[in-house]
């Protein structure tokens, strides 16, 4: 493989992105980058040593974000290509002479007679990049995010083992085609010079087995983390399973970003009215306000059709990124792959951003691509060196356009509805008797939100207006929406005891109270179960 030096920077071919001499853009994208994450893990720090307050009182980190685990996912995004870039760079010290001045002729362009702004950018990415990766060392474990592990391992290994992985599949290539009769063609994706056939592969005995054994170390890092908070992970799955059912009613349109969390709620009380469900997914079924999944989310949002699109420039950005040898930025967009899978990136506009500016450096100067019959219609109508060098430079174009103009939407379109205004105003009607403009206020939210609450007030407010068959539909509607709570059946048992036609119902209802599971237990839980108990005695 050839390489070569520029000063003290040291580079190899399988990664442009390590160039002194490459491209700037690129180079500019990745100080940027670290430079977010330094700040939101300098800040993590601070807040973890107290000496600057969370964003949430229940966690002692959280960054700029109010959770820990986007935050440790938002590191996470970066740490492969940090990692990447310090396996194949040095620092570039500038020379010193007699009188102690600096000269700087190693960062000195003299053919075009001005700095080497490509050498400094990487200086500046490369220190960026060893704090960078000291910050995840201490805030990652800590974080007990387990979507920004995995995240972080598996960019990590495309990062420092991507050529590796090459190689590994080039001799498995070899070994399956070994007996074939065709010709053997090498694999366009190996970068290095072929090896002749008298001499053994570069791929040793000893990288096989290694390959081999960081996979089964990963398949048992994800057991593991599915083993340590299971009750987690089994709702992670549920969520799904009803998101990608939240998406049948409206599956090219979507719903708009502001009513995922309402088209949830209503697909779960049609998941769970269906009957299909098990105790476990009935007792780890909650309220969300997003679906851990952005695939799914961006689904319900608008549509399969974007959802599929954002899919496709991921794995765009990928190939690009790893066929043109820059595993670091492949890295960063496996991570964002995974953190996109199980987390939830695109509710913070900084993290939309770093995930569209990650592919959109995955895009820019990714080598030559292959050539299909619609790249070379287009290499005719425009014979120039540009097509030539750098590929079919159009639809990369417009893979960054999508890239950046998707982001930079989704940042603005992402604003959370603030629900809690809308709640306290309906609360507080409900609770100085104005019944009717409160069912108003929480008709208002309840697009907008999966919470079983405002179905309680909606059949709180019916209640005391006597109109007993809309309070018994939304009391009905809350107990499906979340099946585990109890809050609904005690209301419904109090709706039925006003009537003495329907004390069958309301024994069914207390029953229902002292026999159902709850989730969390409270003391709320037991004064409605002692009201319960009293009726059944009397009864």
């Amino acid at each position: 493989m050839s390489g070569g030096t520029t000063g003290r920077l040291s580079y190899t071919t399988s990664d442009p992105m390590a160039r002194g001499t490459g491209n700037i853009t690129v180079l500019a994208i990745t100080a940027v980058l670290l430079s977010a994450a330094i700040y939101e893990g300098g800040l993590g720090v601070f807040q973890l040593l107290g000496m600057e307050p969370s964003g949430n009182l229940l966690y002692p980190f959280t960054g700029t974000f109010y959770n820990p685990g986007p935050f440790a996912c938002y590191l996470a995004l970066s740490l492969p290509w940090a990692l990447r870039l310090i396996s194949n760079c040095q620092l570039v010290i500038p020379k010193t002479i007699s009188n102690e001045q600096l000269v700087i002729s190693n960062l000195w362009d003299p053919v075009h007679n001005k700095l080497n702004y490509s050498l400094l950018i990487t200086n500046c990415a490369l220190i960026e990049a060893w704090i960078v990766v000291w910050l995840d060392a201490v805030l990652l474990p800590a974080s007990m995010s387990r979507t920004a592990w995995c995240a972080a391992v598996a960019g990590s290994v495309i990062a420092l083992l991507g050529n590796k992985v090459i190689l590994f599949g080039s001799r498995l290539k070899d070994v399956c085609t070994k007996n074939s009769l065709l010709p053997h063609r090498p694999s366009p994706l190996i970068l290095h010079s072929s090896p002749s056939p008298h001499r053994p592969s570069p791929l040793t005995l000893h990288s096989s087995l290694l390959i081999i054994i960081i996979i089964a170390i990963c398949s048992l890092l994800i057991v593991g983390v599915y083993r340590m908070k299971q009750g987690s992970a089994d709702g992670r799955f549920l969520m799904w399973k009803v998101a990608a059912g939240a998406v049948d009613p409206h599956p090219f349109e979507g719903v708009g970003w502001q009513n995922v969390a309402g088209a949830y709620g209503d697909a779960q009380e049609r998941y769970f009215a269906s009957g299909t469900a098990s105790p476990g997914e009935i007792l780890v079924a909650d309220a969300p306000e997003y679906v851990f999944n952005e695939y799914l989310q961006i689904a319900i949002a608008y549509g399969w059709g974007w959802s599929l699109l954002m899919i496709a420039i991921l794995i765009g950005a990928f190939v690009s990124a790893f066929r043109s040898g820059r595993y670091g930025i492949a890295g960063s967009v496996a991570a964002c792959a995974v953190v996109m899978t199980a987390s939830y990136p695109f509710q913070f506009p900084i993290s939309i951003l770093t995930i569209g500016a990650i592919c959109i450096a995955a895009f820019i100067d990714s080598g030559k691509v292959s050539k299909t019959k619609f790249n070379i219609n287009m290499e005719r109508r425009f014979p120039t060196t540009t097509c030539k060098r750098h590929g079919y430079l159009p639809m990369r174009l417009l893979f960054i356009a999508i890239s950046l103009g998707g982001a930079v939407f989704l940042a603005i379109d992402c604003k959370k509805f603030d629900q809690n205004v809308l709640f306290q105003t309906g609360l507080a009607l409900h609770k100085s008797g104005q019944w009717e403009k409160s069912n108003e206020v929480m008709m208002d939210l309840l697009p907008h939100s999966s919470d079983p609450m405002p179905l309680n007030i909606i059949g709180k407010n019916y209640t005391e207006l006597n109109i007993r068959d809309s309070a018994e539909h939304y009391l009905h509607r809350s107990t499906l929406r979340c099946p585990n709570r109890l809050y609904p059946h005690y209301l419904l048992m109090k709706l039925y005891l006003k009537e003495p036609t329907d004390s069958a119902a309301a024994r069914r209802e207390a029953k229902i109270l002292l026999t159902k599971k709850e989730k969390v237990p409270s003391p709320a839980i037991e004064e409605m179960r002692k009201e319960a108990e009293r009726l059944i005695h009397n009864s």
